[in-house]
């Protein structure tokens, strides 16, 4: 069988060094559909953002390298009393929290993966009461049988 990171020990990492999130994090699929306030505030969103694979290097068989984007959207409540696009206690939120999730993950292996996580992108979007930060790593593994 063909094995596939799991990104639960991303959450794992993430609780145990985010201590901001308050073990608020979450394997889950993207989607704009969650209802953000049942999750508290603030919360991460584990899942993968994509991938790519590269030519097979075997006649008989698989090797593969296969590249992982795995994002991590942030969920941060706006502040009740906010008049303009990003308050200051929202972005120093965003970013306090952030700068945790960056220090858990950049350079660290997901068992199983070949190479160490990386940080691609990041974005802001909004979504009814909250800011939503998304930063998105990579990562290689082999697809091999």
């Amino acid at each position: 069988m063909i094995a596939l990171l799991d990104l639960s020990h991303v959450v794992t990492r993430l609780k145990a060094q985010c201590p901001l999130l308050e073990n608020r994090v979450y394997q889950t699929v993207e989607t704009n559909e969650a209802a953000l306030e049942m999750f508290g505030d603030p919360a991460a969103f584990v899942y993968l953002a994509g991938d790519q694979s590269e030519s097979n290097q075997l006649l008989s068989g698989v090797l593969q390298a296969h590249g992982n984007g795995i994002a991590v959207r942030l969920s941060v409540r706006k502040s009740a009393t906010r008049t303009d696009r990003l308050h200051g206690a929202d972005a120093e939120s965003i970013r306090q929290c952030r700068q945790d999730i960056l220090t858990a993950l950049l350079g660290w292996k997901i068992p199983g993966a070949q190479t160490p996580l990386e940080h691609s992108t990041g974005s802001l979007t909004e979504k009814d009461r909250y800011l939503l930060w998304a930063d998105t790593f990579n990562t290689t593994d082999h697809l091999t049988n």
